[in-house]
C-alpha cells in the first residue's frame, strides 16, 4: 500500500492513469468504452447485457484489433480478481522478460518512502540529463520545470530525480518492495511457459531505480499484476 503521506485518492489516480500510458494496458473499464464507439449509450448503459463468454470475446477481438501488426502485447484483467479476460501475444505477455523502464518509477518511489530516503514533500530540480558513471540519459518532459516532489516526478516520469534517488537507494530496500509486488516470481497464470523475470543482483546501479538496466527484468504480466495489487 501507499504511504499513509500518500494516499489521496488523486494520487492513486495519478499512478494509475500513468500506469495505463506506459505499460499500454487496456483496463477492463477502457475495453468496454472502446468496444463499438457507434453504439456506446447502449453498451455502457446495460453491462448486463453482455454475459461473461460474450465479454471477454468481444474484449479479445478489440484488443486484437488495436494491436494489429505492431510488436508488443495487449493484457485486460479484472482488477479486482485479477482474472485474464483477454491477451494478445501471450508469449510476450506471460513469456517474455523485458527491462521495466519508467513503468518501475512508483514502486521505486514507494521503496525510498518506506525507507525514509524521500517524503512527500522532498523535491529535486530536474536539471533535463542525467549521466551516473558510464550511464547517460535525457527527461523527455518540458524543459525549466520547477521543483518536482514525488508526485510530480511521477507525473512527469522524470529520470533525472529518479536517477538521483537511485544513487542513495538501498538495493536490499529496492528488491524488498518488488518482491512484495510480486517481481521476480510467476504469477500463476495458466501459460505453460511463464517466465520468473529477474530481480535486481550483482552490483546496485543508479539506472536500477529508472528500470533501465540489464539485470532486472519483468514480465508484462507481472508489472499489470503489480499495479493491480
Amino acid at each position: 500500500m501507499f504511504p499513509e503521506s500518500l494516499t489521496s485518492a488523486g494520487f492513486q489516480r495519478l499512478v494509475r492513469r500513468w500506469a495505463i500510458w506506459a505499460v499500454g494496458i487496456l483496463t477492463v473499464t477502457a475495453a468496454v468504452w472502446a468496444i463499438a464507439p457507434a453504439n456506446r449509450g447502449s453498451l455502457v448503459a446495460s453491462p448486463a447485457a453482455l454475459n461473461e463468454v460474450e465479454l471477454d470475446q468481444r474484449l479479445q477481438q478489440v484488443a486484437t484489433s488495436a494491436l494489429a501488426d505492431a510488436r508488443g502485447t495487449i493484457i485486460v484483467i479484472d482488477p479486482q480478481t485479477g482474472r485474464v479476460r483477454a491477451v494478445v501475444n501471450p508469449e510476450m505477455a506471460f513469456g517474455e522478460s523485458l527491462p521495466p523502464g519508467s513503468t518501475i518509477k512508483p514502486f521505486t518511489t514507494l521503496a525510498a518512502l518506506n525507507t525514509g530516503l524521500l517524503n512527500h514533500e522532498s523535491q529535486t530540480l530536474c536539471r533535463e540529463e542525467y549521466s551516473h558513471d558510464d550511464f547517460q540519459t535525457v527527461c523527455a518532459h518540458p524543459r525549466g520545470l520547477s521543483p518536482l516532489n514525488p508526485t510530480d516526478a511521477l507525473a512527469y516520469s522524470c529520470n533525472y530525480y529518479f536517477g538521483k534517488v537511485g544513487e542513495q537507494l538501498d538495493a536490499g530496500a529496492f528488491v524488498s518492495t518488488l518482491s512484495q509486488y510480486g517481481f521476480g516470481k510467476k504469477t500463476g497464470v495458466n501459460y505453460h511457459n511463464e517466465a520468473y523475470g529477474k530481480l535486481v543482483h550483482g552490483e546496485w546501479h543508479s539506472q536500477n531505480a529508472i528500470g533501465e538496466t540489464d539485470n532486472f527484468y519483468a514480465t508484462p504480466i507481472q508489472v499489470l499484476n503489480a499495479y493491480s495489487a
